[in-house]
């Protein structure tokens, strides 16, 4: 296979930014919109691909409402509807010297682009990115409660999102990466539909590349505030990709990721000893209690910020929260058999695969 063509770099620098997008009439605007204030508050010449996976909502006409007022807004198909195929063709379409992914539910501060430039330059990093301040979509007890689910170490390990120090990293939110990141390394991994952002870094960083994440580089992030329609996207969504992208690059695994199925194995494991070792039931009920004070001692001291009625409702959303992730990765390892079927489909290295470095062949990749 030849490597991907990637359009050469006009001069002065350009900066190419990518948005896929898919039904996302309600957050695109106010996202283009925070996108071009920060690319015109840092005074550099830009162009913002929006790749468009066949939105059935209204998402496509504010799209090309918003590129008639301004020229930098270019409207691309991505027929294949997918998050990574829609960055691949960004890729091939973007004419600058560094590419910045950005998501459409999110909102950019006005200092956004210029601190990821800034970073880049100063770290000599092949990506960099910042920190997630997730925000609700309402003010209800139950939208608190989720914002602080997956901002607090409790609930989540990644650094972006509970503000670890800056420094290198192994994945950040979206990123600004330098165009020969794409060359190096290879391009987004088209067989996965979720988390290919994270096996991206992952692969990059196996293969000598650098990932920064920088305490001055902020997104705003909305939750998803109804903690059914947030479980179910864990249980159907999140969950299975994560065990698609273990088997597909099982360089991406980390114990971050495992950690919630170990919770759901384990209980599953005890509760089913405990009905003929007492011992196992012993263990059981120590190992909620202790899971449970560390939910609770979390939900104290963030008590102020998010309010006592949030706070209160930690200790049922943690759980579930975990609870449903790892049940998807148990379901999504579970059904892998029958995904086995298909495993030449996954073996085919994917557009971009023949210029991943550092290995053999492109098949090697798998």
């Amino acid at each position: 296979m030849t490597a991907p063509t990637v359009a050469t770099a006009v001069a002065p620098p350009l900066v190419s930014v990518l948005l896929p997008v898919r039904n996302e009439a309600q957050f695109v605007r106010a996202c283009l919109e925070s996108t071009l204030a920060g690319l015109d508050h840092a005074g550099i010449a830009a162009e913002v691909l929006v790749i468009d996976g066949d939105s059935s909502d209204e998402t496509g006409a504010i799209i090309a409402e918003v590129a008639r007022r301004d020229p930098r807004v270019k409207l691309l198909p991505n027929p294949g509807r997918t998050a990574p195929i829609a960055l691949n063709i960004g890729i091939r379409h973007a004419r600058g010297a560094v590419l910045i992914r950005i998501d459409g539910h999110a909102a950019y501060p006005t200092d956004y682009f210029t601190a990821c430039l800034r970073t880049l330059e100063a770290t000599g990093a092949d990506n960099v990115g910042g920190y997630f301040d997730t925000r609700t979509r309402g003010d209800r007890a139950m939208a608190r409660a989720l914002v602080a689910a997956t901002s607090l170490p409790i609930g989540v390990a990644a650094g972006f999102r509970t503000a670890a120090p800056s420094g290198r990293a192994d994945t950040v939110p979206y990123g600004c990466f330098r165009r020969t990141a794409f060359v190096q390394f290879g391009m987004f991994d088209e067989r996965l539909t979720r988390g290919q952002d994270y096996e991206f870094n992952r692969r990059m960083a196996r293969l000598g590349g650098t990932i920064w994440r920088d305490d001055a580089i902020r997104i705003e992030y909305f939750q998803i505030d109804r903690l059914a329609t947030f479980l179910g996207k864990q249980l159907r969504r999140q969950g299975p990709a994560v065990a698609a992208m273990w088997c597909i690059a099982p360089w991406s695994f980390t114990m971050r990721h495992a950690t919630p199925l170990l919770l759901v194995v384990g209980a599953m494991t005890l509760s089913l000893l405990a009905l003929h070792h007492p011992a196992a039931l012993v263990a059981l009920i120590a190992c909620a209690i202790a899971y449970e004070g560390a939910i609770l001692a979390s939900a104290v001291r963030c008590a102020q910020g998010i309010g006592n009625s949030a706070a209160a409702l930690l200790p049922l959303v943690v759980p579930l929260f975990h609870g449903a992730y790892g049940i998807g990765i148990l379901v999504g390892l579970v059904l892998m058999p029958f995904r086995l079927l298909h495993w030449r489909a996954w073996r085919r290295p994917w557009d971009g695969a023949a210029s991943f470095h550092g290995t053999t062949s492109a098949r090697e990749c798998t």
